[in-house]
């Protein structure tokens, strides 16, 4: 399962983030920051936007309580290294691939693909520099 997981990772999702953090210049975590924080916000919508009931409620509840904390760290310890999880990495691509599958609406493809991007994220333990050469080939100044 984790040859798997360590395949997923290395060919559809590092990459791209690795160019993502270089062309933005920021780090893995303050990705997998910001991704989380656009997630939640996006999962909030969805429950208020949604019918009220007590199942609603609570989840509305952990909800905020984990929009609060996220905001927290992103203003407190944006670049703060965190613990990688395999299995909550597993959980948000099993979510993804039912939600490809059953044709959800796009809020929540969105939100897992968000979520499976920010966990892959904290599996990069460095971001290699980007390469000066190809923005020489391309003619591009830096200030």
């Amino acid at each position: 399962m984790k040859f798997i997981d360590k395949w997923i990772g290395d060919n559809l999702f590092v990459p791209l983030i690795i160019k993502l953090c270089q062309t933005t210049e920021i780090t893995q975590y303050r990705f997998h920051n910001t991704l989380s924080y656009v997630g939640i916000m996006l999962l909030l919508y969805t429950i208020v936007s949604s019918p009220v009931s007590a199942t609603s409620i609570v989840v509305g509840i952990l909800l905020l309580f984990s929009f609060v904390v996220v905001t927290a760290i992103m203003f407190f310890a944006p670049d703060k290294p965190f613990g990688e999880s395999f299995l909550f990495r597993f959980i948000w691509i099993v979510l993804l691939i039912s939600d490809i599958l059953a044709y959800r609406d796009m809020v929540h493809l969105m939100t897992s693909v968000m979520f499976v991007f920010a966990q892959y994220a904290l599996t990069i333990k460095d971001i290699p520099p980007e390469n000066k050469e190809d923005k020489v080939k391309l003619g591009v100044r830096e200030a």
